[in-house]
């Protein structure tokens, strides 16, 4: 499960992610950030796996998304991955992005790490009401 802020002063967006981590709970946020940059524009994402409690991504997975060219090209991604499992998945995401010629995400552990690399003191992050987000975008979620 995630949920999904914005500071819309700095451009950012956040995911923050709980309980278990899965192929399915990625390919909801996939969706959620194709339907947010439809709406509203490219963006900074910060996704932060701190509340991860369970881990069922096969590196597979992970990899096969590697591949794939980032959703805002050109804009920072932040993963915030304190488990050794998670941060492990994503060195494995940074490699491919490198391999296909992507700039890799930054990797940290902690959230004042994430926001002290994207220059921000005082972040001020909103919750999205992602049934807006879907109007504006003319399509569902679901």
């Amino acid at each position: 499960m995630f949920t999904i802020a914005r500071d819309r002063t700095r451009n950012i967006t956040l995911a923050r992610f709980e309980g278990e981590f899965s192929p399915d709970v990625i390919g909801q946020l996939d969706h959620a950030g194709e339907l947010l940059v439809e709406a509203m524009g490219p963006t900074h994402f910060l996704f932060d796996f701190t509340g991860i409690d369970r881990v069922s991504m096969p590196d597979a997975t992970i990899a096969e998304r590697g591949r794939r060219a980032p959703l805002c090209a050109g804009y920072q991604r932040v993963v915030v991955a304190p488990q050794p499992e998670i941060f492990g998945l994503y060195l494995v995401f940074a490699a491919k992005q490198r391999d296909v010629g992507s700039s890799a995400p930054i990797m940290v552990r902690s959230m004042r790490e994430a926001l002290a690399r994207l220059g921000v003191r005082r972040p001020a992050f909103e919750p999205l009401d992602m049934a807006a987000i879907e109007r504006r975008a003319g399509r569902s979620l679901h």
